[in-house]
């Protein structure tokens, strides 16, 4: 033997290695994959020194560090490996068994959430689909159709550990027909296109390398995630010169989609999010903060400032209304304009029968309140969520809305104020306090 070609999961899970450490009984290699050029067919070449062997032991060091919805780690796999003579070529045949039809009975395939009902799949393939990660398709287990009430509605699906969703296509049946029929005339959109998977030299949370073999005429490539502008793609030739830059598109509704020009070469896809930089260092800043007010307050001077008479911190107070206005239209329209009024409103009756150092407790309290209870109504249905959003509902907008408002209004709200009734000069103690003259 002379190298290892190595597929790694094209899939999230299993876990793709990263490093490994190849035994032949003789000698032992240690591989650093990402250092490794990737192959059209998006496999890495592992060059060992020349020699006789029966058994190759491939241990997995390091892998990527993907979990489940629980936070369990998922194992490390390998899609295939072939071990090659030192000319390059494969010793032994393709197992025969490849060929052979593998079935994943009604549950064990991606299940789809549609019109309030839930509905498991089955998937038959072969060893060889499997391995290779083609797109595959999965059939209902109940041909019974799915009512969906009329106007939008959401369609979700849930893959299960060991797939991904490309696509879903609804197909439109009679109710009164004795049979369904699924020609490209009856499902939404038209029938699915047929797709070529590419090879995948590196795939990180904010940088991706896609291998793209040369084409005639222009192709979209599809990452079956969510459209987002955070992504920014450029296209690279063999020669490490820059292309004209891909065309964002949006495919099926959501996922994410590049316009390729047509090339005479391979090329590498290259998607980055320039502000992740930006972003994971804004995330310092509160760590940073701390650390500064933990030195401040080691650093204070020893004078003690107990006693000392304090100035008041002093706000615009109309410009600050007016700014807490503004801020609940751009949160949330004419709707956070009457949360705005309507809160205004409560703190002067709070302020002209309880004092105004009483009613800016209050706004405090409401904020805190508000801030809480939007968040616990968020979580009871947090996105993406097969029974719908709770973002989308008014509790959790009008509970968040107000307790900002509320935030706003006490940073602005007077801490002292006679409630209506009260004598000037008396005080405002609560009944059995005392007073020193």
């Amino acid at each position: 033997m002379g190298s290892l070609r190595l597929w790694s999961p094209r899939s999230s899970a299993p876990a793709a290695p990263r490093i490994v450490t190849v035994d032949t009984g003789v000698q032992r290699t240690q591989v650093n994959l990402d250092a490794l050029p990737t192959e059209l067919d998006g496999s890495v070449v592992v060059d060992l020194p020349a020699d006789y062997t029966d058994v190759v032991t491939i241990r997995v060091d390091t892998t990527d560090d993907v979990r489940t919805a629980a936070g369990v780690p998922v194992p490390a796999g390998i899609a295939e490996v072939w071990v090659q003579d030192p000319a390059g070529a494969r010793i032994g045949a393709l197992p025969a068994a490849n060929d052979e039809p593998v079935t994943l009975a009604c549950g064990q395939g991606p299940r789809l959430h549609a019109g309030g009902r839930v509905v498991d799949t089955e998937i038959t393939a072969t060893r060889r689909e499997l391995i290779e990660g083609q797109a595959l398709s999965a059939e209902p287990c109940d041909d019974s159709p799915v009512p969906l009430e009329a106007g939008p509605g959401e369609i979700s699906v849930d893959p299960g550990p060991a797939f991904t969703v490309d696509t879903v296509g609804l197909v439109v049946v009679d109710p009164d027909a004795e049979e369904t029929t699924t020609d490209p005339g009856t499902i939404l959109g038209g029938a699915p296109q047929v797709t070529r998977a590419v090879g995948t030299g590196r795939w990180d949370a904010s940088r991706r390398e896609l291998v793209v073999p040369a084409a005639p005429r222009e192709r979209v490539l599809v990452v079956p995630e969510s459209v987002t502008p955070a992504w920014q793609a450029r296209l690279v030739a063999e020669d490490g010169s820059e292309l004209p830059e891909p065309r964002p598109v949006t495919v099926d509704g959501w996922k994410q989609g590049w316009v390729l020009p047509p090339t005479d070469t391979a090329t590498t896809l290259v998607l980055t999010v320039p502000l992740d930089g930006p972003y994971r260092a804004a995330l310092l800043t509160g760590p940073v903060a701390l650390l500064l007010v933990l030195l401040l307050f080691l650093a204070r001077g020893r004078r003690d400032h107990a006693g000392e008479r304090t100035a008041a911190w002093r706000t615009n107070g109309p410009a600050a209304v007016v700014a807490t206005a503004a801020f609940g239209f751009a949160v949330a329209g004419p709707a956070g304009v009457g949360v705005f009024a309507g809160l205004t409103a409560a703190a002067l009756v709070a302020s002209r029968y309880l004092g105004a150092g009483r009613a800016r407790t209050l706004l405090v309290a409401g904020a805190a309140v508000g801030i809480v209870a939007g968040a616990t109504l968020l979580a009871r249905a947090p996105w993406p969520d097969p029974l719908g959003y709770a973002g989308d509902e008014w509790g959790p907008q009008v509970a968040t809305v107000a307790g900002l408002v509320c935030a706003g209004l006490a940073a602005t709200w007077p801490s002292a104020g006679r409630p209506r009734g009260a004598r000037r000069g008396a005080s405002q103690r609560w009944d059995g306090t005392s007073t020193n003259a």
